[in-house]
């Protein structure tokens, strides 16, 4: 992980972190050979696949992601007295993005009932392409922004906020057929 800080002046403040992780296992979880494996027959023993003995990429690892967070915050009474002082001051936008490897999955070379498999499952029939996890998703994209404007009512203040998600409209995979 590598993360920096850093704040400019009294308005602007951001955050980029940058993490790689190698998330391997035996399975995703406690069941993932009962799930997948376990129905996968041996073509030399001719019965079950013994569990896994090696490890493979777990089904959520994201090795590397990237984030960031910025603020610009524009407090009360900023530039007191000019336009522009009332108009910005009581306003902030924050903006928030990430970018992340996508997820793997088991692509299936046999497509003949496989078809209706999506990644994150198992290969009805075997035939693995290049081995459990090995295939990835797309990369996961999103830029997000919120701004906030402030007014005051009596002795209270009152906060406007407009929360602008997925800004950019990225499409983002989540899950695709293991035979395509």
């Amino acid at each position: 992980d590598v993360r920096l800080d850093r704040r400019f002046g009294q308005l602007f403040n951001g955050t980029l972190g940058y993490s790689f992780q190698s998330a391997k296992s035996t399975g995703s979880d406690p069941y993932s050979y009962l799930s997948f494996g376990s129905r996968v027959v041996n073509q030399l023993a001719g019965g079950n696949t013994l569990p896994p003995q090696a490890t493979a990429p777990v089904a959520l690892s994201r090795p590397h992601n990237l984030v960031g967070a910025f603020a610009l915050t524009f407090p009360n009474g900023w530039n007191k007295g000019t336009t522009m002082g009332s108009v910005f001051q009581n306003f902030s936008t924050f903006l928030s993005f990430r970018v992340a490897s996508g997820t793997a999955y088991t692509e299936c070379g046999v497509a003949e009932g496989n078809q209706a498999v999506i990644s994150g499952g198992g290969c009805a029939r075997a035939g693995f392409v290049r081995g459990i996890n090995s295939a990835r998703l797309p990369t996961f994209k999103n830029l997000d922004m919120r701004f906030v404007k402030g007014f005051g009512v009596g002795r209270s203040q009152l906060n406007v906020y407009l929360d602008a998600r997925n800004i950019l409209n990225f499409t983002n995979v989540l899950a695709e057929f293991v035979v395509t």
